[in-house]
């Protein structure tokens, strides 16, 4: 907790002042007690007894080797999006069976990166990314799981450059694709060393509104359900990416971790 005394900021109690005369400027300050009962709020939230579920935290918000051990002592699960982030990861022990690599431009060395490392999952943005990996995994001594991101055109109420479910966003395969997803899916069906587990979505950051969410949901369940009855197959994952509002003005209001996770969970539910 932030608090001020004497015109002095503290956290926990510690003074601003006295860490930065002891560590020097500029300062990162982060509250780890509140870290951690965000973890916890969002591991005990985010369940179901209906199906498996799993929180992922995004290693592009922060990242150094004690968010990483904060992240697998949580129970959480790690997304990363570059080659050093899963570097990092790898230096802090996580378990790499627990890491879901994302991002729209990987190299062929990150790729095979996460392939040497053991990563479980590996999130697919196009199909020429899917050929690569494919090739890659023949050296792989363990099945590589694989996602393909959808783009499902939902426009979130939030600031435009952090939009990324537009129809002309450069994220994902737009789900009216259809051709596009199904040789995705087939190429990754005809590798050994590639299992297809289902589709990744993600509409946006800054996210005040929990309609845009429900909105996402129905309209991936409604993408999948037609998809599996097109293809005669059923895909298991569905990762809903994130975009939580957070607080960073006096009129910012997010919705609370304790509302959202079970409104999204209990939308899932009802599909």
């Amino acid at each position: 907790m932030i608090q001020t005394k004497n015109n002095q900021l503290y956290i926990e109690g510690i003074s601003f002042k006295d860490l930065a005369d002891q560590y020097g400027t500029p300062l990162y300050i982060y509250d780890q007690a509140a870290l951690e009962k965000r973890m916890e709020t969002y591991y005990n939230t985010f369940t179901s007894p209906l199906f498996e579920t799993k929180v992922l935290y995004a290693s592009k918000a922060f990242l150094c080797k004690a968010m990483v051990k904060l992240a697998q002592k949580h129970s959480l699960c790690l997304d990363v999006v570059s080659g050093g982030e899963l570097y990092i990861a790898k230096q802090a022990g996580f378990n790499m069976d627990r890491v879901y690599f994302h991002g729209n431009n990987k190299t062929e060395a990150e790729l095979r990166q996460a392939i040497d490392y053991g990563v479980h999952t590996i999130v697919l943005d196009n199909l020429d990314e899917a050929k690569r990996l494919v090739r890659l995994s023949q050296n792989s001594t363990k099945p590589i799981h694989a996602l393909l991101r959808i783009n499902p055109g939902i426009e979130a109420h939030t600031h435009a450059y952090i939009v990324t479910a537009h129809i002309d966003s450069k994220f994902g395969i737009l789900k009216s694709e259809i051709d596009t997803i199904e040789t995705i899916i087939q190429t990754c069906d005809e590798a050994d060393n590639v299992i297809f587990d289902g589709f990744h979505a993600h509409i946006g950051s800054q996210i005040f509104d929990p309609k845009a969410f429900i909105a996402e949901i129905e309209t991936m369940a409604e993408f999948i359900a037609t998809l599996q009855k097109k293809m005669d197959r059923t895909f298991s994952v569905l990762d809903l990416g994130g975009g939580f509002a957070a607080y960073y003005t006096q009129e910012d209001a997010p919705i609370p971790i304790e509302t959202i996770c079970p409104l999204i969970v209990n939308t899932c539910e009802a599909m």
